[in-house]
């Protein structure tokens, strides 16, 4: 099923749109949370939630891009749930957000530069600029939260390779931040 027909359901408050939404992007979504999190239940959990977050928000959002929607939706509830939980297993999120620090900017005006859409622009205009490549290693490393050793098997690289690709795709997106006044 189309994605705007999904919506649509839920625009119309039909209790399927959460049964065809677990169809398409059920797997995605526990894929979102587990790179996060690291545990199948509390992926599951995450994934839960997500309907439940969209069928609240629905309307009056009314997304274009259901699978983006519901994947953004899914990572900041993975996020929370790992703050909450704080575990020592779950350090490979952690590795990749303070690698993420040196090219973010901080502070309040991070949130406010979200709301306004400059960095969210910047950012996609960024990410599009990527050969195709460079472009799924970043994502899979700081929205997936995957451990580099996981991008490396998923690519077949070595995790040198992985790691250096991301260090300069980091020093880009900083630059880029900077060029822009953002950072």
């Amino acid at each position: 099923m189309e994605d705007r027909h999904i919506v649509n359901l839920y625009l119309m408050r039909q209790e399927e749109a959460i049964l065809h939404s677990q169809k398409k992007y059920g797997t995605l979504l526990r894929s979102v949370a587990f790179g996060v999190l690291s545990d199948t239940e509390d992926a599951a959990e995450c994934e839960n939630d997500t309907y439940y977050t969209a069928w609240n928000k629905i309307p009056p959002d009314k997304p274009m891009y259901l699978g983006s929607y519901l994947s953004k939706i899914t990572r900041f509830l993975a996020l929370n749930l790992f703050t909450k939980k704080k575990a020592q297993k779950r350090m490979g999120a952690t590795e990749a957000i303070e690698e993420l620090y040196e090219c973010i900017p901080s502070g309040e005006s991070v949130e406010q530069q979200l709301e306004q859409g400059a960095l969210r622009e910047t950012l996609n205009r960024f990410l599009s600029s990527l050969p195709m490549d460079r472009r799924c290693v970043f994502i899979k490393r700081y929205f997936h939260m995957s451990s580099v050793a996981q991008i490396a098997k998923e690519y077949d690289l070595p995790e040198g390779t992985v790691k250096t690709l991301l260090h300069r795709t980091r020093l880009q997106l900083k630059t880029l931040l900077e060029k822009e006044g953002l950072l």
